[in-house]
């Protein structure tokens, strides 16, 4: 089915919340929920509504307004479309956006937008039902610059709605760039666990960005990036890193890698500076920090595992890279 009977009805509410609250409380999501958590993550134009406030499934959005439920939805539909190739050219339509050097939740955003119209024009039974024609009539939208432009079909919040509130909006996303930080530096991680799988765990953002910094050749999806970016490093050379890094760079790493491959991540901070300054869309603006930097470029990672009974906040050097690092 293209289009569901309801996008933003009461269980979808109530199932974005409990998500919400799962993941600000740190438990284990189920594989739908942390869908969801990672779509939030990936588009700021959702969680800012969500961020430092309770979530109200009763709120009422007038139809001038960014529904932020309703595009969630949408950009939920589109990804479930996107990876299952359903209806047959899905998949085709998002890489031509990703070959035109949309990021993958650029992208999404965009589908998600023109999805919608669709959806509305479908309800009031103009559109019809094949799948042909609405992939014929997703394409024209997405090809129409005009449509983006047009505030009716622009998926960030009405800059009129927000008129009122500027500083607001711009602490709200300030605020939410940091919640999603300390998201991911929740992350449980382990010495165990191989890189291509600590880096599955990061956004597409920082995943792209870790391959431009070394060069490597442009992709279409995350996992081809993180292919790329293992493959790399077992074919790197010491001489590669010191082209790279800093003098303060280096010594932080074999600080690390000579305490095991892993420190605690307050340790860290004190001795070599704070993130806090850094942006989150690492593939507009990179990381200026030093522990920043090292993550940046696939160094090093940040997450939570269990030292003496309890879950600690730590930055690691994947095991990989322990060989590497060790010759600096």
């Amino acid at each position: 089915m293209i289009f569901p009977e309801q996008l933003d009805d009461k269980p979808f509410r109530l199932f974005v919340q409990r998500t919400w609250h799962a993941q600000q409380k740190h438990l284990t999501l189920t594989p739908s929920e942390a869908e969801i958590a990672d779509l939030i993550a990936e588009h700021p134009e959702v969680g800012l509504f969500f961020s430092g406030r309770e979530i109200d499934i009763h709120e009422v959005f007038e139809a001038d307004r960014f529904n932020p439920f309703l595009f969630l939805a949408a950009l939920r539909e589109i990804a479930k479309q996107v990876k299952r190739d359903q209806p047959a050219g899905m998949r085709a339509l998002y890489e031509e956006l990703l070959d035109a050097r949309f990021s993958e939740a650029e992208a999404r955003s965009r589908m998600a937008s023109a999805y919608l119209e669709l959806y509305r024009l479908h309800g009031e039974n103009q559109t019809p039902h094949n799948k042909e024609a609405y992939l014929l009539s997703l394409r024209e939208y997405l090809n129409d610059p005009q449509f983006f432009e047009e505030s009716k079909t622009f998926f960030l919040p009405h800059a009129r709605e927000l008129t009122h509130r500027l500083d607001i909006y711009d602490k709200a996303v300030e605020s939410l760039k940091a919640q999603m930080y300390e998201t991911i530096a929740n992350t449980p991680i382990s010495p165990d666990k191989a890189l291509g799988d600590l880096l599955q765990a990061l956004p597409s953002e920082w995943i792209q960005a870790s391959a431009a910094f070394w060069k490597l050749p442009k992709r279409r999806v995350k996992r081809d990036h993180i292919r790329d970016i293992r493959k790399f490093f077992q074919s790197a050379d010491v001489t590669q890193l010191r082209q790279v890094l800093s003098d303060e760079e280096a010594a932080c790493l074999k600080l690390i890698v000579a305490n095991g491959g892993m420190m605690a991540y307050d340790a860290l901070v004190k001795k070599f500076g704070s993130e806090k300054a850094d942006d989150f869309f690492w593939n507009k603006r990179a990381p200026e920090s030093l522990p920043g930097l090292l993550r940046y470029k696939a160094l090093l990672i940040i997450g939570r595992t269990r030292q003496a009974g309890r879950s600690q906040k730590m930055a690691m050097i994947p095991r990989e890279l322990h060989g590497l690092v060790s010759g600096l």
